[in-house]
């Protein structure tokens, strides 16, 4: 049987998607306008030395000192199943669906892995993916970590950096058309185009 191991982020979870939704009621629950929330986000950004060191209970312990406010009430909203399940991308459900009934499939993402598997769980996605085919790693570029995955695996992935390493191996999901007049590998615009391959 085949094996598909997808990215999270950019790929099956719109994550920009999600902030906002979040940042939309942390600014409703704080009295306060979206714009602000997104300076306090920022501001936390400010202090992390790369994106990969994003920890969403900091996060929550900043917006808590910065707004002066309980983190509980915070932790409650940020939280939130609907928030993940509505972040989902239209297709995600339906092509999981489909693509398990013949290939094993599984996860290939870099973050913190409570984080990672928090969306999988709280959007409803978990149930489709082979426990024993997770992949999660604040790294997950390191050489090291690319040689612990099956031979016989496809990745896809929406960031062209992932999709250069990784070579043949590699799916580029290409949902903001980008620079594909110069890319030379296997490239599709929504999950739906795998069930094609």
């Amino acid at each position: 049987m085949r094996i598909i191991l997808f990215d999270i982020d950019g790929t099956l979870f719109d994550s920009k998607k999600f902030m906002n939704l979040v940042r939309v009621e942390l600014a409703s629950h704080l009295g306060v306008n979206e714009n602000d929330v997104y300076k306090g986000v920022e501001d936390y950004y400010s202090y992390l030395s790369s994106n990969t060191d994003f920890n969403p209970h900091k996060l929550l312990e900043h917006l808590s000192g910065f707004f002066k406010t309980d983190e509980e009430s915070l932790k409650s909203i940020f939280w939130d199943d609907k928030h993940y399940k509505e972040a989902l991308y239209p297709e995600t459900i339906k092509v999981l669906k489909n693509l398990q009934k013949k290939m094993d499939l599984g996860i290939f993402s870099q973050g913190f892995e409570d984080f990672q598997m928090h969306k999988l769980i709280a959007s409803g996605i978990l149930q489709y993916f082979n426990k024993k085919l997770y992949y999660i790693s604040r790294k997950k570029l390191d050489n090291a970590f690319i040689k612990t995955l099956p031979n016989e695996a496809v990745v896809v992935d929406d960031r062209i950096e992932a999709v250069d390493k990784l070579g043949k191996m590699a799916i580029w999901i290409n949902r903001n058309n980008e620079d594909e007049a110069n890319f030379k590998g296997e490239m599709i615009k929504d999950l739906n185009q795998l069930m094609l391959i």
